[in-house]
């Protein structure tokens, strides 16, 4: 008598769990006449123009895409036969993130990624998300972005495709890195055991400053070392520290000129 009363609940739990308008990954089903889930949108880049930020990323076709501020602002596009849609945002004359979604229906499915545009032209682009690399999106080489938990620190950065990376952390050894076939790389730099830290890619050296401090604003970009420090919220009770590199190469050309 047992076995038809287990069965008959794990149909109503599985019943149960389908009906959910939302999967922990994020995902939502349009409505209960849906035949599959809708997908959240991909972007793949983010780009400065005279006029704005022209954003590109990809979604189900004929999708609605909603790219909002966070002042209120939003903006919005179609998807073409493809899933493309490119989408010019006016440039934000402050620190902007921006959550981008799809709508299906009453619901809105979020990018997995909110997108981070510096106020200052000259200041980064970046995919920030929780427990993933910062991917930065403005053009550039070497080390990227520092991002940190206040316990563990991971570096990224890019390179030519395949091509192998030589990192020294503090003077230790050589550590080698691959970068992928879109040219990310990323290093685990462990615990946290100094404040701050030197971090040298392809003989190139960074002075990362250290975390920002627990007075610092939320979702600004602030002065950092050789760089700017965004704090942002994971939720009420964590956050994370994102730190990004300036290449000096870069910067002592601008300050000659």
């Amino acid at each position: 008598m047992t076995r038809p009363i287990v069965v008959l609940t794990l149909v109503m739990v599985l019943l149960t769990t389908a009906s959910c308008g939302r999967d922990p990954q994020g995902s939502a089903v349009a409505g209960p006449e849906a035949a599959g889930w809708v997908k959240a949108p991909v972007i793949d880049s983010a780009k400065r123009a005279t006029a704005g930020l022209i954003v590109s990323g990809q979604a189900a076709p004929g999708s609605r895409i909603v790219i909002k501020g966070d002042r209120g602002t939003a903006f919005a596009v179609g998807t073409g036969e493809d899933g493309r849609f490119d989408l010019l945002v006016p440039s934000p004359q402050t620190d902007t993130l921006y959550v981008v979604e799809v709508e299906a229906g009453e619901d809105a499915v979020p990018a997995a990624a909110r997108l981070l545009v510096a106020g200052d032209p000259a200041g980064p682009v970046a995919l920030i998300s929780p427990g993933s690399p910062t991917k930065r999106l403005d053009p550039g080489t070497g080390l990227d972005v520092v991002d940190s938990d206040r316990r563990t620190r991971v570096a990224s950065g890019r390179a030519a495709a395949g091509q192998r990376v030589a990192i020294v952390i503090d003077g230790g050894e050589v550590i080698t890195v691959t970068a992928n076939d879109t040219g990310r790389w990323s290093l685990n730099l462990g615990p946290i055991r100094s404040p701050a830290s030197t971090i040298t890619v392809d003989g190139l050296t960074h002075v990362f400053p250290g975390e920002s401090g627990s007075d610092a604003p939320i979702d600004r970009l602030m002065p950092a070392g050789g760089g700017t420090i965004l704090r942002w919220k994971l939720s009420d009770t964590a956050e994370q520290n994102s730190w990004f590199a300036r290449d000096s190469r870069v910067a002592a050309a601008r300050d000659a000129g």
